[in-house]
């Protein structure tokens, strides 16, 4: 799944772009503006925009994990910091290279 964020803070046009990855098959992605599932929609503008997402039936015996790569750049970036930065999904081993870095 990807997509952008434009805000306007300190900067006049700040656009952030991700991209996500989930461990498991996403079954549908709607998005929801004040708080209301809109089910054609495919992308939103204005503030209280929350996307929600279905997943097939879980055994429980898994977490749901997500992993987000940022850019501002564009997509392609925010892919391969993603690819980069989050290479596996072992949440323990990225915490303790977070924490080595940190400390160097």
């Amino acid at each position: 799944m990807q997509g952008m964020r434009r805000s306007r803070s300190w900067a006049q046009e700040q656009v952030v772009y991700f991209v996500a990855c989930f461990n498991r098959p996403v079954r549908k992605l709607r998005l929801a503006l004040n708080d209301t599932i809109r089910t054609r929609m495919s992308k939103a503008e204005r503030k209280n925009i929350k996307a929600v997402f279905d997943f097939e039936r879980w055994d429980g015996d898994s977490s749901l994990l997500i992993k987000v790569g940022i850019s501002a750049v564009d997509w392609a970036g925010a892919r391969k910091n993603l690819h980069t930065e989050l290479p596996d999904w072992d949440f323990e081993q990225t915490k303790a290279a977070a924490r080595k870095a940190w400390n160097r």
